[in-house]
């Protein structure tokens, strides 16, 4: 529906050769191609859409228009072109003085490098994006960068700042009620206790999370409920582990693919392997 909309109304600046128009509902076709994931579409007519911005020398554009290309990139699993197109965006940016822009490309590229295992080099760019967002009073983005510093020093090894970071993400989410952000802090924290076995600890911080949880939030709420369960079989509180299990199953049974997440087969194999009375389901 919207995409014929946005076909619709791109004829009629056609027709009175709006080109600041034009181009803006060349982008958007781009979004819903790539919201429908149709990639080749969508790179098509950033293209085109970069064509006009170009031409009418809007360099703000410009770069938010590579931030899209780097987007989809990063949807086909590219990270090549990705972090090539979130850094012909950053030339732009710093060109321009665009500090903000600056920040959500080195998020960008910080996550490539963290997905590649680069996390010295993620640690650096995540910190600085953390500057601008701070500057800008960007307190959803400041939240999110915070969680990724925390899960970067985890993955270094580094559990206090870990543990450091999670908590500052948690505190800005609980000041603008962000369950959503709570959860995920919360989480985090849980994975970073139970890495250092504190299994009790580890325990509350994953109730917690559930807590914030809305009931959609499958995926996550399996996840953390068979984490859950795994701290509960290595305390010995069977009962509460097979219990958990038991709504981790439910959960996942309503996700798309129908298969379980990864916690759930490692607590299920953990708890057989405590106990003699658990029906196994793999």
């Amino acid at each position: 529906m919207a995409l014929k909309c946005h076909f619709d109304v791109l004829k009629y600046y056609e027709s009175r050769n709006d080109e600041p128009q034009i181009a803006e509902l060349l982008t958007f076709i781009g979004q819903d191609y790539a919201d429908g994931g149709r990639y080749e579409d969508a790179l098509s007519y950033f293209k085109k859409a970069g064509a006009y911005y170009e031409k009418l020398r809007d360099s703000s554009k410009m770069g938010g228009n590579y931030l899209l290309f780097g987007f989809v990139y990063e949807s086909q699993g590219n990270y090549v072109e990705n972090v090539a197109a979130n850094y012909k965006a950053l030339k732009i940016f710093e060109a321009i003085g665009d500090k903000y822009g600056e920040a959500i490309v080195l998020s960008n590229i910080a996550g490539v490098y963290s997905t590649q295992g680069n996390y010295s080099e993620a640690l650096k760019l995540y910190l600085s994006a953390i500057k601008a967002f701070d500057k800008a009073k960007d307190i959803i983005n400041l939240t999110v960068a915070y969680t990724s510093v925390g899960q970067t020093y985890q993955q270094l090894g580094n559990t206090t700042e870990a543990i450091s970071y999670y908590n500052k993400a948690y505190e800005i989410a609980k000041s603008i009620s962000n369950d959503f952000a709570m959860a995920t802090a919360s989480e985090s924290l849980g994975d970073v206790y139970f890495q250092k076995q504190n299994y009790q600890k580890a325990i509350q911080f994953f109730q917690a999370a559930n807590s914030f949880r809305v009931v959609s939030d499958y995926f996550d709420l399996a996840s953390a409920l068979s984490k859950l369960s795994i701290c509960q079989t290595i305390l010995g509180n069977y009962d509460s582990a097979k219990k958990n299990l038991d709504e981790a199953w439910t959960l996942a049974e309503k996700l798309d693919s129908k298969v379980p997440v990864t916690e759930y087969y490692h607590a299920v194999a953990l708890l057989d392997s405590a106990t003699s009375d658990w029906q196994r389901r793999i």
